[in-house]
């Protein structure tokens, strides 16, 4: 039978929850789309481009970001073996003797 003499846990400290991620997004895309706006009605229409790639660079960031909260890392130790179980997606579990 395995018996650990050591177990650790890992997981990332994701403070931002979902609803505040959609909160934060849609308040820098207006804030920034508006001056992007304001600025096309000025006739500095190159701004709106960047500034739309500009949001979905921050999408795409803030998505990848909040699907790391499911990453977990479980590691054990005993006298004759570690293992490593960690779920990025699947389960996968490696074991190394000690």
């Amino acid at each position: 039978m395995f018996e650990a003499a050591r177990h650790i846990d890992l997981a990332p400290h994701c403070s931002l929850s979902p609803r505040g991620a959609l909160l934060f997004f849609a308040s820098v895309c207006l804030a920034t789309l508006g001056i992007a706006g304001a600025a096309t009605l000025l006739g500095f229409w190159p701004v709106l481009p960047f500034a739309g790639a500009e949001m979905l660079l921050l999408g795409w960031a803030l998505r990848a970001n909040m699907q790391r909260r499911f990453e977990r890392e479980s590691i054990d130790v005993s006298d004759t073996e570690i293992v490593i179980e960690y779920s990025r997606g699947t389960p996968r579990r490696v074991v190394f003797p000690r």
